[in-house]
């Protein structure tokens, strides 16, 4: 009640304590339950379930589902394996949990039905002479076939959700220019054009963050106040006679107006995307090199607009909490009202009273923002493929094959890699962890031994995530290259274009160094999940992390955290070794349930605060040194001396709110 009374909210949000603390549990809980997202799929894959919801995320951008819509686009065909994959080890999953369901009533009863006493039993050289401790590993062994059923669902889901992501959608087969008239009516067209008296030296005011894992769009995450970018919404803001026309000439021939959400879709709101810039699209790289000239057409797919929605709901998300602002022009700055979040709140759409009582808005010249633009040039990154193979080296293939099964693109560098340095050490030790799997799975319904329980333990959680930690970092290093280089291409090939256009044609630029996606997410893992990874591959992790050698110094600041966080779990997997160790086949299904049970310890939670302290340190540390990298960049791109200038007259440091510690790109 003290929290939502005015008075302390009033001073909360003057303080920044209310707003810090909202948005910090809003992260946590987003950052830690991150993994969940693929098992969407699976509820989509039931017969019957898909019409409950006909669009999602991927498809939104761009991707009509009738093909009326889509014009003369063809389908894309090559995820349709992981497709095919996914839906069968779906069905396979449900198969598996029915047998399950069944399997009691077919085995011998170990409980007497009318006495309800143990039914003594003939001797088996497989278990102890108890009855008791054989009855708790029938219990315990059921409880395991559905924790396999699960795997098979997880793996079924991850597959289709692969396919789902990198499957090329209408917006990057083609330029949205050339598309059919009613798919090219989805996208708001918005031309921006720099002052010619300062050219080079002004922004449009957008900052994005760009795309991961196949949509190749730029996501608008902030406009800023009094850019040229905000200019353009307060002219599509200002009562056009035009539209007004059109609105009563519809009105008078008894068709529906669309005057209720033209307002909306005529500006451009935060949280929409950018598919092409001038005449590129479909390469992030490229479009962002586009984003430096002095003239740029932007052609943006609003989220929006979706034909599942009626109207009425597409006018209500329209006027959501997202995006900017109406603003109060007052010459080149804007007064702005931000939301008990701290981000953006948008108004209602505005009565035509209201709308003409406005005032006419500002044609002055914009606000230069910062003297630098910051973006990067290489292409997309598999963000959550990477965090898949962190994943991966905890429950080996049930994550591997979803990422081998994803077709990449053959102008993609970043996608190559994955097949380049994983498929052929998967051609060994994915037979084998497969084989054991199964191995194991039929040692507990048959209730007879066929593996030992510390060697099958040590090549499935020892030997084989070793083998695989080996090759993930040489892809990590690996994946640097690829970016650097691509930087010093597309740079070389600007500098080059730039020596033959005017001298002042481009917007000086600057970009940190790349971000090591695989050590980033071994560190903002999660920490029950970052407990489980270092009890059975502490040790190569941190071996490999030191004799693996990195160029850049960000790349370096992760490693000397991931040997700070993965070097006591050393500790952990050498006891998790002896105890397997000292373990009979009998006992092997009470192993399971005995390390979910050691998480609740407090020793385990002092080692997950431990954790989660080293990842925000890591991630304050992390943001400091990109801070220092675009400040010092900048001035020697400008030319100027140290100290000269604040950072944030420089380059722009707008956090992003939606990816943890990082922040957002700016031209």
């Amino acid at each position: 009640r003290f929290l939502y009374h005015p008075a302390a909210r009033s001073y909360l949000k003057m303080e920044g304590g209310f707003t810090s603390f909202k948005r910090s549990c809003k992260r946590f809980a987003s950052h830690h339950i991150r993994q969940l997202g693929c098992l969407d799929a699976v509820l989509r894959s039931l017969p019957g379930v898909n019409r409950l919801w006909k669009r999602g995320q991927y498809q939104t951008l761009g991707q009509q589902e009738d093909d009326e819509q889509e014009g003369s686009i063809p389908e894309d065909l090559r995820q349709s394996t992981a497709e095919a994959v996914g839906q069968v080890f779906t069905y396979a999953a449900f198969v598996v949990i029915l047998l399950t369901f069944i399997l009691p009533f077919l085995q011998v009863p170990l409980v007497d039905p009318v006495t309800k006493e143990l039914v003594p039993l003939p001797p088996n050289p497989n278990f102890p002479t108890s009855v008791a401790n054989r009855y708790w590993y029938r219990q315990n062994a059921t409880i395991l076939l559905y924790v396999g059923a699960a795997e098979l669902l997880v793996c079924g889901a991850c597959c289709r959700a692969a396919a789902s992501m990198y499957k090329r959608r209408s917006h990057i087969q083609v330029h949205p220019a050339e598309a059919s008239e009613q798919l090219r009516s989805t996208y708001l067209k918005v031309v921006l054009e720099k002052d010619p008296m300062r050219p080079g030296r002004q922004l449009y005011g957008l900052g994005y963050r760009p795309s991961t894992d196949g949509l190749e769009c730029l996501h608008i995450e902030d406009i800023r106040p009094g850019s040229l970018l905000e200019r353009w919404n307060d002219l599509r803001r200002h009562p056009n006679p035009l539209r007004e026309l059109e609105s009563g000439l519809e009105e008078a021939s008894g068709q529906p107006s669309s005057a209720s959400i033209s307002l909306a879709q005529e500006q451009m709101w935060t949280g929409w995307a950018v598919v092409a810039v001038n005449d590129v699209h479909a390469d992030l790289g490229l479009m962002q090199s586009e984003l430096t000239k002095d003239k740029v057409t932007l052609w943006v797919l609003p989220e929006e607009l979706d034909q599942s929605r009626s109207d009425g709901e597409v006018e209500h998300k329209a006027t959501s909490s997202r995006g900017p602002p109406r603003s109060t022009t007052i010459g080149a700055s804007s007064i702005e009202e931000q939301d008990e979040e701290g981000g953006l709140s948008r108004p209602p759409p505005c009565s035509p009273q209201e709308e003409k009582e406005l005032p006419p808005p500002d044609t002055s010249a914009a606000s230069s923002g910062p003297k630098c633009a910051v973006r990067s040039l290489e292409d997309e990154e598999p963000q959550i493929l990477v965090r898949w193979l962190c994943c991966a080296i905890l429950v080996g293939w049930v994550l591997l094959v979803p990422i081998l099964l994803m077709q990449p693109h053959p102008e993609r560098p970043r996608q190559l890699l994955l097949r380049q340095y994983l498929l052929k050490p998967c051609l060994f030790i994915l037979p084998l962890w497969v084989l054991i799997w199964l191995l194991d799975s039929l040692q507990v319904v048959l209730e007879m031994k066929l593996l030992p329980p510390f060697p099958m333990f040590l090549t499935c959680h020892t030997v084989l995530p070793a083998i695989l930690v080996f090759f993930v970092f040489r892809l990590q290093a690996a994946d640097e290259g690829v970016v650097l280089e691509q930087r010093e291409s597309r740079e070389a090939d600007l500098r080059k274009s730039k020596a033959e256009d005017s001298p002042a044609e481009r917007q000086p630029a600057v970009v940190e160094d790349p971000s090591p996606t695989f050590l980033r997410e071994l560190i903002f893992l999660n920490p029950v999940a970052l407990v489980f990874v270092g009890s059975v591959a502490a040790f190569p992790i941190v071996l490999f992390n030191m004799l693996t050698p990195m160029r850049t110094e960000r790349a370096r600041l992760a490693q000397g955290y991931v040997n700070m966080m993965y070097g006591p779990l050393i500790l952990s997997q050498i006891g998790t070794l002896a105890v397997v160790w000292s373990s009979t086949f009998w006992e092997t299904p009470k192993l399971y349930f005995l390390t979910l049970g050691l998480m609740l310890n407090v020793p385990v939670m002092l080692i997950w605060c431990g954790c989660l302290l080293c990842a925000s340190r890591y991630g304050r540390y992390d943001m400091m040194h990109v801070e220092q990298q675009r400040a010092a960049r900048a001035r020697q791109a400008l030319k100027l001396t140290p100290d000269s200038e604040k950072d944030a007259d420089l380059v722009d440091l707008t956090e992003d709110l939606q990816r943890h510690a990082e922040y957002l790109y700016s031209v």
